[in-house]
């Protein structure tokens, strides 16, 4: 559901709130007489309480999300107990629990939660600073941020592990992308799909690859240990080996390896990993395991980059490697690649291929920050 709150209830719902209310409970909880809040509440709405000269419910939303960013428990209270609706939309669709989520404030989202918040709502635009935008709920921005405490309870508390903003992306797909082993770890002990693909096809493994980060506890370690596909063609036919050669993550690409990541598949512009290799670190990791592979009797992986690997050496000191963005600087480099072409089937759609990858790994993550 899209955010779409009334910002203030009506004398009836506040009187009513203050006996029945999660608002009037947690103040009866409290040893607060519940008749004596909703006094004070129906004097709000009828207007005893003035808005400041100029100030308008829009602002007063914003005041609102501006305690819950801060985690200021008290203001929280008195604001929404007072009539403000816990559920009161900022401009770009925002709740206050979605911004307490997006910073973390485990004990305002618990407290929003309390009195009433709606935990699966939904922005309806981005939100510059945030990893929100249209679709993202609450336990989306802890994800992203990697707030596991917030997404701990986000999650106790009803919501959606499995809910999916405009991107398609679902929890994991967040906490996967911004490189959160945390939370990845907390999602995928609670059953999160670990091969669910997002709108553009990448399952949370590509976005991991993208990232980089292998280390024990790493997204990218931890979707591996739970049997994430290394093959997973997203819709443009890059697989997570493709992404992570393309953005020049060694230690990625040799966990991808480790687990048979085909070294020779070729992507819709029929561009392999290899091609897409600009870093020599990773150059060095793929002929490695081409030439084991093709040791322990797999020939087909080790073909092209053993044709690759004799042109290499036999290339002037200021050729290139193939599939590198830099331009040759000689008539030999030329030459060179063209034969490499001509031998190993690499072309230029390496380095389209390449730059299409680090285009979209740099969108997704702009739209989520």
């Amino acid at each position: 559901m899209i955010c779409s709150a009334r910002l203030k209830k009506s004398p009836s719902e506040v009187t009513l709130s203050a006996k029945r209310s999660p608002a009037g409970r947690a103040r009866a909880a409290h040893g607060m007489d519940p008749l004596l809040v909703g006094a004070a509440a129906v004097g709000f709405a009828f207007g005893v309480w003035q808005r400041p000269p100029g100030e308008t419910e829009e602002e007063d939303a914003s005041t609102l999300l501006a305690a819950a960013h801060g985690g200021r428990t008290s203001e929280l209270t008195e604001l929404i107990e007072g009539g403000l609706n816990v559920d009161a939309c900022g401009a770009k669709g925002e709740t206050a629990l979605m911004i307490a989520a997006c910073s973390g404030n485990t004990s305002a989202a618990a407290l929003l939660i309390d009195l009433g918040a709606h935990v699966p709502a939904r922005a309806a635009h981005r939100v510059a600073g945030t990893p929100l935008h249209a679709g993202s709920t609450a336990a989306h921005a802890a994800a992203s941020n990697g707030h596991v405490s917030t997404l701990e309870l986000l999650l106790a508390r009803g919501a959606d592990l499995h809910a999916t903003d405009r991107l398609g992306d679902g929890l994991l797909h967040a906490a996967a992308a911004r490189g959160h082993g945390d939370a990845v770890e907390v999602l995928l002990a609670r059953g999160a799909r670990v091969n669910a693909p997002n709108a553009s096809g990448c399952t949370p493994l590509a976005l991991a690859a993208s990232h980089g980060d292998a280390a024990e506890g790493s997204p990218l370690s931890l979707l591996l240990e739970h049997r994430a596909d290394v093959s997973a063609a997203d819709s443009r036919g890059n697989s997570p080996l493709h992404r992570a050669a393309a953005t020049g993550h060694v230690d990625a690409v040799r966990s991808l390896l480790d687990l048979g990541a085909k070294i020779h598949c070729q992507n819709n512009d029929g561009a392999t990993p290899v091609e897409l290799a600009a870093e020599p670190g990773v150059n060095a990791a793929l002929r490695e395991a081409a030439r084991a592979r093709d040791e322990a009797g797999a020939p087909e992986a080790g073909m092209a980059l053993a044709a690759r690997s004799a042109l290499e050496a036999s290339a002037c000191c200021c050729c290139v490697v193939v599939g590198s963005a830099r331009a040759p600087h000689c008539e030999q480099s030329s030459q060179y690649r063209a034969r490499a072409r001509a031998t190993s089937g690499v072309s230029v759609a390496g380095a389209t291929s390449r730059a299409g990858i680090r285009r979209s790994t740099r969108a997704q993550r702009d739209a989520r920050q």
